[in-house]
């Protein structure tokens, strides 16, 4: 599905100020830990053709998932009226094989994000860390609606697994970070939800990632075509 393909909605809105820290690093945790990698989409995820992929022998004799299912949250701290969060819920594949989403958006029609905030999310079962993690963009409108397509190596990426939580915020140049601080959602409610196709794009996630994953229990985030430096904060 191309992102011209999809559904948007419309709203405007009031003022918020926040006072948080902010990751704004290569490869980076949601957290406010460093961790190590190349920061480089595209050496750090890569896909594995079809043809090549071997079926990973288990001893447990686990159900043989092809595309993880479950759900993730990423908030956002809105520039201007009642913060928003955006709830994914990824079904799998149906009887025509499309991989199915349902995403809920929770704020308000005047809510503003400062920008659209475009970005990768590549979402994983850690209970089968040898399966493929499903590798999509996501689009979110200023004003509200969203929109899912294919992955996109330029754009910044986030890496989480079922029932994780993240939280985004627009900086300059249409640019979105990503941290674990809670942002206020009591002024929110549902303004929409749909369930959407997303392309079928299979992402080889390295030992390393999986380790830090586990290490610190956080969703991680990848720079496209930045060299790793330490963790860098701004309030």
């Amino acid at each position: 599905m191309s992102l011209g393909g999809c559904l948007w909605k419309g709203g405007k809105m009031g003022c918020c100020t926040i006072g948080a820290l902010w990751v704004l690093g290569g490869l980076t945790l949601c957290t406010t830990k460093n961790c190590g990698g190349t920061g480089n989409a595209k050496e750090d995820l890569f896909d594995t053709p079809k043809e090549a992929i071997k079926e990973a022998i288990d001893m447990r004799e686990f159900e043989d998932v092809k595309t993880p299912t479950g759900s993730f949250n990423i908030d956002f701290i809105t520039e201007r009226g009642p913060n928003k969060r955006y709830e994914f819920t990824v079904l799998g594949k149906d009887e025509n094989s499309q991989i199915k989403v349902k995403v809920r958006e929770i704020g308000t029609r005047k809510s503003e994000l400062g920008g659209t905030a475009r970005f990768n999310v590549v979402f994983w079962d850690q209970m089968y860390p040898e399966k493929q993690g499903l590798g999509f963009q996501v689009r979110l409108n200023d004003n509200g609606g969203y929109a899912v397509g294919p992955y996109d190596g330029r754009l910044k990426t986030v890496i989480m697994t079922d029932g994780e939580r993240t939280c985004g915020k627009m900086y300059g140049h249409n640019t979105v970070d990503f941290s674990q601080i809670a942002p206020d959602l009591r002024r929110s409610s549902t303004i929409h939800r749909s369930e959407l196709i997303v392309p079928e794009k299979l992402m080889t996630i390295p030992q390393r990632l999986i380790d830090k994953h586990h290490q610190y229990n956080a969703p991680l985030m990848l720079q496209p075509q930045q060299t790793v430096h330490r963790t860098e904060y701004t309030r």
